[in-house]
């Protein structure tokens, strides 16, 4: 019989600090686009700001959104820098835009809370 080995969990101390990026896109258009079509113009806004090895770091990952708002999350060493990358954005498909940080959070719950509308 093969004795079972259990999964170790990292250490605190060896997991990623991770803080929540809640932004707010406003459009100069007639109407708000899709969410996927900003959150692909954002990805290469952020890849060609950042650069490979920026973006691999910062952990950049879309947790929530609309054509309007949502939560990104990022690494807590690089939320400036995503700030910046995300506030390069002009223009959305055919539409000028541009895009706010609100606030930064620790937890989730905290951002969707306090954040969003």
């Amino acid at each position: 019989m093969q004795k079972k080995t259990k999964l170790r969990v990292l250490r605190p101390t060896l997991r990623e600090k991770k803080r929540y990026l809640v932004y707010s896109v406003d459009y100069f258009g007639n109407k708000a686009l899709d969410y996927r079509e900003f959150k692909n113009k954002a990805n290469n806004d952020l890849l060609k700001f950042l650069g490979e090895y920026g973006y691999n770091n910062a952990g950049v990952l879309f947790v929530k959104g609309s054509g309007k708002q949502g939560i990104i999350r990022v690494d807590r060493k690089y939320v400036d820098h995503v700030k910046v990358g995300l506030m390069c954005i002009n223009k959305i498909g055919k539409q000028d835009a541009t895009v706010s940080c609100i606030g930064v959070s620790g937890n989730i719950n905290k951002a969707e809370q306090v954040y969003t509308c």
